[in-house]
């Protein structure tokens, strides 16, 4: 069931039928998009000449604050569900978002692999670290420990089994995906460092 808040009603005036229709839209409809108006398709009914039953598709064009700018009305043809123009109409508002869409995604792909060259020619292992919430550890794919230093600096404890490697959770080397820094507490002496 939706949220009536989430809610939000509009009118228009066909400009066929000449008849107001309501129509009901998510108040998130239009968060995120890049490009203003845009195109919102909705059907409905008309009577013509006092019998004969005519389908009517209606694109509307919505702003940011999802008021209805522009309307493109498109009668449908008998035997014929659309009709070449109306297909056109229809699917050139979808094409021109699938552009801009596929623009997005080749520049955030060209990002990536800049970051990822600029991680190996730095000789960072951030590409390779895997999270393992069992022992809250941080290790390398071949499953060895990417550890910090396992000597303690104040009682020079080198007992890899008394010195203890958590996740600092108040370094933060990566926001998405999250990876924490770590910290080593001696067992001995309790003395902790990064």
């Amino acid at each position: 069931m939706v949220d009536d808040e989430s809610i939000i009603t509009r009118h228009y005036n066909c400009n066929y039928c000449k008849t107001t229709h309501k129509i009901k839209l998510n108040k998130n409809i239009a968060i995120g998009r890049k490009k203003y108006p845009f195109p919102y398709v909705t059907l409905h009914d008309t009577i013509v000449d006092g019998s004969e039953v005519k389908e009517i598709l209606a694109i509307l064009y919505i702003d940011k604050d999802l008021h209805i700018r522009h309307q493109e009305i498109q009668e449908f043809d008998e035997g014929n569900l659309f009709s070449k123009e109306q297909v056109m109409a229809m699917t050139r508002p979808l094409m021109e978002e699938i552009t801009i869409l596929r623009e997005e995604l080749a520049i955030k792909e060209e990002k990536i692999c800049q970051l990822k060259n600029n991680n190996k020619g730095k000789g960072e292992q951030a590409t390779n670290i895997d999270y393992n919430e069992q022992d809250n550890l941080v290790k390398n794919e071949d499953g060895t420990d990417q550890s910090c230093r396992r000597k303690c600096h104040k009682c020079g404890n080198e007992d890899k089994n008394m010195i203890l490697e958590t996740l600092d959770k108040e370094i933060i080397l990566s926001d998405y995906p999250r990876i924490y820094g770590k910290k080593c507490k001696c067992g001995k002496c309790g003395n902790e460092w990064h």
